[in-house]
């Protein structure tokens, strides 16, 4: 199993019988490494505890390896399911994956983005205006890797990348081809970490091509009915008909006035002196 240090942060954590109990927050512990606490307290079990730990080492991995590849031109983007798991991800690209890979300038500069409607936790949220400013700075390549959650996939104006990375299971078809059609540069990398055991990509798969059938079946429809409704129009390559000349009406002869006799001249009445 690949060991994440970042669970052991500070000494905020304690391993007791293979799971992690809460030691006394000091006055200096930060929001963020309360909210760890409360994030890998939130598991039931130990065993999707430590998947989680396996993912989040082969999402090292991953990215290592796709910015070995892509260098400065890297441009990402992890999909998760939930918004405190987008943060947890950031707190560890930043403290650990950065500090690992290049101590000088940060490989990978993050920004996070869901919806702005309710708040990740209680410590932390994000507005409109932010998201509005993480999209340009990932636009500019200020930031060349999103966090985000499914509000990226679709309806929003985010630039193409040529790494996605799926953290977290898929849950629809949809959802898999919109987050598949972010990658859309040359020689992109798309990767689904998690399945769903009901959920599998090659069932996603499956439905993208059933779809992909039913579009072409319509359009063949729908061009047979417009060839029937054309069939007696002529070919667009047959000669051209004559002009139409319009009708030679005869000239009607011009107006003349109505005649009217001259009345006679009124002779005002005669009164009596």
């Amino acid at each position: 199993m690949t060991s994440v240090s970042f669970i052991e942060l500070s000494g905020e954590f304690e391993a007791r019988d293979g799971f992690f109990v809460e030691l006394p927050f000091s006055e200096s512990t930060t929001e963020i490494i309360k909210e760890l606490y409360r994030f890998c307290a939130g598991f039931s079990e130990e065993a999707e505890y430590e998947q989680l730990t396996d993912r989040i080492g082969l999402l090292r991995n991953n990215l290592c390896k796709l910015y070995s590849e892509y260098k400065t031109n890297f441009r990402g983007i992890i999909y998760v399911q939930e918004r405190i798991t987008a943060h947890v991800l950031r707190y560890f690209i930043k403290e650990e994956l950065n500090k690992e890979m290049s101590p000088g300038a940060p490989a990978f500069r993050c920004g996070i983005l869901y919806a702005s409607s309710s708040p990740a936790s209680a410590s932390f949220r994000t507005t409109k205006k932010k998201q509005e400013s993480v999209i340009a700075k990932f636009s500019t390549g200020e930031l060349n890797l999103l966090i985000s959650t499914s509000i990226s996939e679709e309806g929003m104006d985010v630039p193409t990348a040529n790494s996605v990375i799926r953290f977290d299971p898929i849950q629809t078809p949809v959802s898999y081809i919109q987050s598949r059609g972010r990658a859309r540069q040359e020689d992109s990398y798309f990767s689904v970490m998690n399945q769903a055991n009901s959920k599998k990509v090659e069932q996603f798969e499956q439905a993208q091509v059933k779809q992909r059938e039913h579009m072409k079946n319509y359009v063949e429809q729908f061009s047979g009915m417009t060839m029937q409704c054309g069939a007696s129009m002529p070919a667009a390559h047959a000669s051209p008909s004559p002009p139409v000349t319009p009708p030679q009406y005869p000239t009607p002869p011009p107006m003349t006035p109505p005649q009217y006799p001259t009345p006679p001249p009124m002779t005002p009445p005669q009164y009596p002196t």
